[in-house]
Order: C-alpha cells, then structure tokens, then sequence
C-alpha cells in the first residue's frame, strides 16, 4: 500500500475457492478500492498536480508522474480524470470569488458596477472611475515611451525611511548589508519618505542581493504560496 510516508506492506488473507479464484480478502474490509478520482484526490498528489501541471501544462505528462509515484503506470488514473477536476475546480473557484465579491458588495450597499447606494456621506462622496481599454493602452504607450525598467529599478536597493537613515548615518545610494537568520544580502540604500521608520522594503527581481534570500521559504499548504513576504532583519553600513 501506498501512503503519505511511503510504502507499506503487511500480511492479509484471503477465502479461495476449489479453482483457487479469491472470493474475499481481509484488506478489502480496511482499505476500499479508489477509483480513478478518489486516487486523484489523494492528500499530497493534487499539490504535485498544481505544481507540476503548472509547469509542463499537460495533463498526460502530470498523470504520468502521478501514476509513476504511486506505482500504477498500468490502470492508474486517466489524464481525463485529471483534466476533467482541474477544470471544475477551477470554474467552482472562480464562481466562489464571483459570488462572494457581489455578496459583500451588496452587504455595504454597492452595485456590481461599484455605485454606491447606501446613505453614508463618505462613500456617497466617492465617484467610481472606469477606464477604457482604450485608455488603460494609451497609459501603457505613454509609459513605455518614457520609461525604462532601469529608470524605475536598476538595480535592488534596500528602501529605507528618513529617520532610519539619518540615525544610522546612511547616504542615498550607500552601499548596506540587509541580515537575517537566513543571509545576508549588500545592496544600495534606497532614502525614500514612502517607507514608514522601521520598515525595510526590498524587490526580489534581480539575482544580486535577491530579497528572498534572506525571508522564509516555508509555503501554505492550502495555497502552496510561499512566505516570501516579511521577516525581521538588521541593517548595517558597509565600512
């Protein structure tokens, strides 16, 4: 048998009959038969269908390695079956974000469309903004004749308040060593009055002094997204 922490085996019996065909066995009163979708439903081998799937985008290489895991490569689970979840779970997901968005806009007094139609004066203040896709390309177009990513981000900093900086005496553009209990990272010193006293804020978008070095890698189960958001880290001047 196959289970979470690996294979096992152990002694069943069996009733035969005289042309010594088995008429009942003693693990079928405590491990079921799974068919093709109760086998796919397996604790721990939708994780690997999400992740794997996502980067082969096939459905009959994912069942492949799914049944190769499980020792079933003949009479496992179909790629159809594997399909077929994925993309009602998918659909059920996306239903469940619809019918919750309009749920809680209709709790506050809110139209699908984001008018308000309650009798609170803030929100009663507030215009919703639509933009066109007409619009939203022309924004893109003005910004790309503008700018360049380098422009914006050349390279990874640490963005640091002004108090921050003024009492570690640290320069814009100093070079500073960001530590965590994970690592450490060197990168320039980012002075910016958009960051609140305390806070560090990183990017993670370049291979030098990637931020993800020094944060934490454990990962949600139900999600499967990493914790590559926050963590406690020292600040110093490279001398």
């Amino acid at each position: 048998m196959d289970g979470e922490a690996g294979r096992f085996e152990f002694l069943t019996h069996s009733v035969i009959n005289r042309n010594a065909e088995i008429q009942f066995n003693t693990a079928a009163q405590l491990f079921p038969a799974l068919k093709a979708r109760g086998f796919y439903r397996t604790i721990g081998f939708k994780e690997i269908a999400f992740i794997y799937g996502n980067t082969e985008n096939s459905s009959r290489k994912t069942i492949a390695l799914i049944n190769r895991i499980r020792y079933q490569e003949e009479n496992g689970t179909p790629y159809r079956t594997l399909q077929e979840n994925t993309e009602k779970e998918g659909a059920d997901l996306i239903n469940h974000i619809e019918h919750k968005t309009k749920t809680i806009l209709a709790q506050n007094n809110f139209t699908g469309e984001g008018f308000y139609q309650g009798d609170n004066q803030t929100y009663l203040q507030n215009i919703p903004a639509t933009l066109s896709q007409e619009m939203v390309r022309k924004t893109a177009e003005n910004f790309s004749d503008n700018y360049t990513v380098a422009d914006l981000l050349g390279e990874e900093t640490a963005d640091i308040s002004l108090a921050d900086a003024q009492r570690m005496g640290i320069c814009q553009g100093e070079r500073i060593r960001v530590r965590s209990r994970r690592g450490e990272v060197c990168v320039a010193a980012k002075v910016t009055p958009e960051v609140p006293e305390g806070m560090v804020w990183m990017a993670f978008h370049f291979t030098e002094g990637n931020a993800n070095w020094l944060t934490n890698a454990a990962f949600d189960p139900s999600t499967l997204t990493a914790e590559y958001k926050a963590c406690a880290v020292t600040l110093e001047k490279i001398v």
